[in-house]
């Protein structure tokens, strides 16, 4: 299981410990014995990625901006929260894709 996995689930679990846990549970053996399974649908349904990158940028973005420094320091609103959540998704979806395109292009090159 990689570092952005286990960030991504300690994220989620906002601080809980049995959702951690019960997080980290699930989710190592579903990608341990599943990844085959995984590999073939990320091939077949490639918005699969995109999906998982949303999400992930969705939970940085609640954990720079619930992070207690930002909290003490900015006091965002639950709109700001929001609106980082939905820019770092988006920002990191649209990174993700910008980047598989300009790869193809390379390879095409090549």
């Amino acid at each position: 299981m990689s570092l952005d996995n286990m960030l991504a689930v300690g994220g989620a679990s906002r601080g809980d410990v049995r959702l951690l846990v019960f997080g980290l549970c699930l989710s190592i053996p579903f990608v341990v014995f599943a990844s085959d399974l995984l590999l073939r649908l990320v091939d077949r349904y490639p918005w699969i990625v995109y999906a998982g990158v949303a999400v992930l940028g969705r939970v940085a973005g609640e954990m720079i901006a619930t992070d207690p420094f930002t909290v003490a320091h900015l006091h965002p609103s639950e709109a700001a929260v929001h609106a980082v959540e939905c820019a770092l998704a988006i920002g990191v979806t649209l990174a993700g894709w910008l980047w598989s395109r300009a790869a193809g292009r390379q390879s095409l090159s090549a």
